[in-house]
């Protein structure tokens, strides 16, 4: 492991760990101030858990299965599955069953279809366009 991903594990540790302390409650969930920080924090929360955690539900847009997924996850795909088409911040892959498995290993539920469509998420971007 290289020294900034080590840093970056110890960061997140220490804000899971402040936030647990100031805004835990003791039933395990979380209370956030009504204010455009609480928002944040209640944000920076969310992140936090979905990559540990949660899985990433794919929707159906026509013959795609389309998902954006943050950065963590656009760099774990495999590059062998890539077709014609991919830019730096949006992967086209076809949905066979190797795809498929690749897809769920990374914590995404596939739908039927047939292309993947894989964008990056760009978190601070959809927070401006609220």
């Amino acid at each position: 492991m290289n020294a900034c991903k080590g840093i970056q594990m110890i960061l997140k540790q220490e804000i899971k760990d402040r936030l647990k302390y100031w805004y835990g409650k003791i039933d395990g969930t979380y209370e956030f101030p009504n204010s455009k920080e609480g928002d944040l924090l209640h944000m920076v929360h969310e992140m936090l858990e979905l990559e540990g955690k949660k899985r990433i539900v794919m929707q159906a847009d026509g013959f795609y299965g389309r998902v954006a997924v943050p950065k963590t996850i656009f760099e774990k795909l495999n590059p062998s599955f890539f077709i014609s088409g991919c830019t730096d911040t949006m992967k086209f892959m076809c949905a066979n069953t190797e795809e498929k498995a690749h897809l769920e290993s990374l914590g995404i539920d596939v739908v039927l279809c047939d292309w993947y469509k894989i964008e990056l998420w760009d978190f601070y971007a959809d927070e401006m366009n609220l």
